[in-house]
């Protein structure tokens, strides 16, 4: 698939998608949003105690399913700012049947320590439901995905590469009350690798509020100069669930 119709595929799956939507039985409509807050250290290219703020919302319908969140952290030092980055996420997935679905994604993050004026992606594939059973569920993805970038450098000009994508994401049911997820990300090309892996413990607290602590590790195999490769952020948030 060419970067070209990669690109149409996002913004025409997008623009067609309301009209899909209004199309659905109601009575399979579900939305689910979440908000967190909490204390998160980090390590690499930024050493510092920060506040991070997350908010996710889901909504699912007879053949589509659309995941949108968003995330910001902030570090002050002594009245000043040593530390941000916020990202966007969307992904939307029409369902084929219970098990198999085509998806389409857009990701943007703005992160002043990364060595990067900014990264953004684009990406479409064919994902399948492994397992799903009562306590646990399995999601496998993969296709292309075309990556923009700019270095956070004088001169520095935009650049895109075309990777290929390898995603999956594991839930498992602990107890009635507590679960752990796992995601892992995996792009390659020619010049190029990434991986990201987000593992989380989420347990409720009561019916709305829920205790979460997660660890992600990001690794970029090629990054500007004096920028480290891996960034490891280990966070402890409270999560409110809107019903």
């Amino acid at each position: 698939m060419t970067r070209t119709l990669l690109t149409a595929v996002v913004v025409g799956t997008a623009l067609l998608t309301p009209f899909t939507v209004q199309a659905a039985d109601p009575l399979a409509d579900q939305m689910k949003a979440s908000a967190e807050m909490g204390y998160i250290a980090t390590s690499g290219n930024t050493d510092n105690q920060t506040l991070i703020a997350k908010f996710s919302l889901e909504n699912g319908w007879l053949d589509w399913r659309n995941h949108f969140n968003i995330e910001a952290l902030q570090t002050d030092a002594d009245g000043t700012t040593t530390a941000q980055k916020y990202s966007v996420n969307d992904q939307l997935d029409y369902k084929f049947n219970e098990y198999d679905y085509l998806f389409v994604q857009a990701e943007y993050e703005n992160d002043e320590f990364n060595g990067f004026e900014y990264t953004a992606k684009l990406a479409a594939g064919y994902g399948r439901r492994l397992l799903n059973t009562d306590t646990q569920m399995l999601d496998v993805e993969f296709g292309p995905s075309d990556r923009f970038f700019k270095e956070d450098v004088n001169g520095a000009t935009n650049d895109d590469e075309l990777l290929g994508r390898l995603n999956a994401n594991y839930l498992y049911h602990l107890s009635e009350s507590a679960k752990f997820t796992q995601q892992v990300e995996y792009e390659t090309g020619e010049n190029n690798s990434l991986a990201k892996s987000v593992s989380a413990i989420k347990a409720q607290l009561n019916g709305s509020l829920a205790l979460k602590v997660s660890y992600t590790v990001k690794y970029t195999e090629e990054v500007p100069a004096e920028t480290d490769d891996t960034d490891t952020e280990t966070a402890v948030t409270l999560v409110y669930t809107f019903k």
